[in-house]
């Protein structure tokens, strides 16, 4: 959250993680200071800061102008881009975290598993 500390705003959004996970905190304060005197920090965090807009713009777009079908399929696709292999790639979670990820209902994401296999995405 790099804008909330970078700013001193409170921060919108909380997590979970699906696994056991170690988390790393620093003082606001401190990271302030250490982007004020580093040139390359403070890019390094404004990166970051656009990434996570981008991120959080297209998954307004995504909710807002696509079916769960099409979430479903640019979800799939997006996962067959990042991997190293499209020809054998998986669902990085279980079915439920998928559907709550892309703001369905299981019921939805298991129709539109069938939807979009048979329009050839497998």
């Amino acid at each position: 959250m790099p804008a909330a500390v970078l700013f001193d705003d409170p921060y919108l959004v909380s997590g979970l993680t699906l696994s056991p996970s170690r988390l790393l905190l620093l003082k606001a304060s401190s990271v302030r200071e250490q982007a004020e005197a580093n040139a390359t920090l403070a890019m390094r965090l404004c990166r970051v800061i656009a990434g996570q807009w981008r991120l959080a713009v297209r998954h307004i777009l995504d909710l807002k102008c696509r079916s769960a079908a099409q979430r479903l399929g640019a979800f799939l696709l997006r996962i067959v881009d990042d991997g190293s292999d499209p020809a054998s790639a998986e669902l990085p979670v279980a079915r439920r975290h998928l559907a709550a990820r892309l703001r369905m209902t299981a019921e939805t994401l298991s129709r539109s598993l069938q939807l979009v296999a048979v329009n050839g995405l497998h």
